[in-house]
């Protein structure tokens, strides 16, 4: 299933600049003048909006698990001897 992505419009990315520079001023707001926590919040919120856009940790290791073996690599779990190489 292909979902398309909305773009937005001039109004649109105004409104997100401004909840951006909202959430920045927060951020330095909150940590003060320790550099390294300000490095660690921005992580912490990137991570997290980055989860919103896909689904959680959780959710994709249990989607590995569950994913079928395509009946190609059968011949794989025959026993034979096989090497797998990175280049």
């Amino acid at each position: 299933m292909v979902v398309e992505t909305r773009k937005l419009t001039e109004t649109g990315r105004e409104k997100a600049a401004r909840l951006l520079e909202r959430v920045r001023a927060e951020l330095m707001d909150l940590s003060g003048e320790e550099p390294q926590l300000l490095f660690a919040r921005r992580r912490k919120i990137a991570k997290e909006l980055v989860y919103d856009e896909r689904s959680g940790p959780t959710k994709r290791k249990s989607l590995k698990r569950s994913e079928p073996i395509p009946p190609s690599c059968d011949n794989l779990n025959s026993g034979a001897s096989y090497s797998l190489h990175r280049w």
